[in-house]
């Protein structure tokens, strides 16, 4: 990203989180973890589906991060909506 913008890893870093009062890091995983509640509720995508459309290739760091921000696992969250 820091590319895109013409700026070093560091001077991007301090500018995204100067201006959205949250690391890259943590913005990029709340993104994905939307994303992946929208596939969620809206499709019958199997979950490893849903975790690599969405940018994560490890499971078990998917489940991990989506427990963190939903404090649900993705099948209890899918479940809640049927």
């Amino acid at each position: 990203m820091a590319d895109l913008v013409f700026l070093t890893e560091i001077s991007f870093c301090k500018f995204f989180k100067r201006n959205f009062n949250k690391s890259f890091t943590n913005y990029l995983n709340e993104f994905r973890i939307r994303k992946s509640c929208q596939l969620l509720r809206q499709t019958n995508k199997k979950l490893l589906d849903i975790a690599e459309e969405c940018g994560y290739e490890n499971m078990s760091f998917f489940h991990r991060q989506f427990k963190k921000y939903i404090k649900k696992t993705p099948s209890e969250y899918r479940i809640s909506f049927l």
